[in-house]
């Protein structure tokens, strides 16, 4: 009981963290088009913070080998941006999905206002307890998002069972130093 208590103390930390920073997210860190909210991946190609988001998206699509038509998962989708980035560039059905309720309210507005409500739909639910049949996407695509999940291993679980056969996982991660960090860097 203890531990379920503790994972359902960590979640609510998380979605009470993203309801409390929306607002910086949506005005310091994200942009008509990226909508991200990662740290974005820089190279010889991507030198601002804009170019490192949208870079983000094309190094996974090359890894993942997305291409038309297929159907992926973001889990942990955040503001929605790699979602419609992936639609728009490469025609890919995507569902969205995380356990903050404004970030999935977030989600669907924009998918109204660009006009991919029927290509990009987003769903609150848990990563690690997904909602979905067997074998239901082409691709599981979690950028910076499993670092929340408590037990790491549902994830992957999770990402294996809702995979079709043949299907991949890509994945974007940063990782933590040591544990527990002294409370300052906490």
């Amino acid at each position: 009981m203890a531990n379920q208590t503790s994972s359902s103390t960590t979640k609510q930390s998380i979605i009470d963290y993203y309801d409390q920073t929306q607002f910086d997210y949506s005005v310091a860190w994200t942009g008509k088009v990226d909508k991200a909210v990662h740290f974005g991946f820089y190279d010889a190609t991507a030198r601002t913070h804009r170019e490192a988001l949208l870079n983000t998206n094309r190094v996974l699509a090359k890894w993942a080998a997305l291409e038309g038509g297929q159907r992926v998962l973001d889990a942990g989708c955040g503001q929605g941006g790699s979602c419609f980035w992936m639609h728009q560039q490469l025609d890919v059905e995507t569902v969205g999905i995380a356990p903050v309720a404004s970030q999935i309210a977030v989600c669907r507005a924009n998918a109204a206002e660009l006009g991919l409500a029927s290509k990009a739909t987003f769903e609150v639910a848990d990563f690690c307890q997904m909602p979905f049949a067997d074998a239901s996407f082409d691709v599981v695509w979690a950028c910076e998002s499993v670092c929340h999940a408590q037990k790491k291993r549902a994830f992957y679980q999770e990402a294996y069972r809702v995979l079709k056969p043949g299907g991949r996982l890509v994945l974007a991660e940063y990782l933590r130093s040591a544990r527990p960090l002294a409370a300052k860097e906490e």
